[in-house]
C-alpha cells in the first residue's frame, strides 16, 4: 500500500471539503462519536491509497487483485485499539499469543488459523481461496469486491461506497 496522507496528495485541503467529509461521515454514521468520525477519516485517507493502487493494478494486469479489509476489534486496553493499523499481521501469521495488542480471546485463535491458511493460498497460488472463507471474487473497479476479514468472513461490493465517493477528488 501507498501511504501518503490526503492534504500532501491534495494541497491543503480547504475549509468546505473538510466540510464536505465531515457531513458525509455524520451522514454514513449517524450514531457515531466524534472519535469514531475522526478514525473513519483518517483511515479512509489510507483506504483511498489503497484502492487507487488497486485500480491501477487491475488496469495494468494481467495478474488478479484482492482487497481486504480487517475488521475484527481488539478486547485488549478496554477495547480502545478497535481494528488498528497493522493489527492483522500477528493474525496472517497465526501468531496471536496473547499480549498487549491482542487480547486473549479465544476467538482470535480461529481467525488467525483462517488468515494465514489465507495467505498461504495467495502465496502458494495467486489466489486466496480455501475452504475456510468465502468466495473471493478478484477486484475490479465495476464490483469492488473486498474480503471483510473478522470471526465470520464475508465479501462485499463496494464497502462504505457513499465514503468512498467523497474522496473521488483525490483520483
Amino acid at each position: 500500500m501507498v501511504e501518503s496522507s490526503w492534504w500532501h496528495s491534495s494541497g491543503n485541503i480547504s475549509p468546505e471539503r473538510a466540510q464536505y467529509l465531515l457531513d458525509v461521515y455524520h451522514h454514513t454514521r449517524p450514531e457515531a462519536t466524534p472519535d469514531d468520525i475522526a478514525i473513519a477519516i483518517t483511515t479512509d485517507n489510507f483506504r483511498m491509497g489503497a484502492i487507487r493502487v488497486a485500480e491501477r493494478k487491475v488496469a495494468g494486469g494481467p495478474a488478479p487483485v484482492y482487497m481486504y479489509r480487517f475488521h475484527w476489534e481488539s478486547p485488549a486496553l478496554g477495547g480502545i485499539l478497535k481494528s488498528c493499523h497493522t493489527l492483522e499481521i500477528p493474525f496472517v501469521f497465526n501468531n496471536v499469543e496473547p499480549f498487549g495488542l491482542i487480547g486473549d480471546e479465544p476467538e482470535r485463535i480461529t481467525l488467525a488459523q483462517t488468515m494465514s491458511a489465507t495467505w498461504a493460498a495467495f502465496a502458494r497460488n495467486g489466489d486466496p481461496n480455501h475452504k475456510a472463507i468465502p468466495f473471493w471474487p478478484a477486484y475490479t473497479p465495476e464490483k469492488r469486491s473486498t474480503m471483510i476479514l473478522n470471526i465470520k468472513c464475508r465479501v462485499e461490493n463496494d464497502p462504505d461506497a457513499e465514503e468512498r465517493k467523497a474522496w473521488d477528488w483525490l483520483a
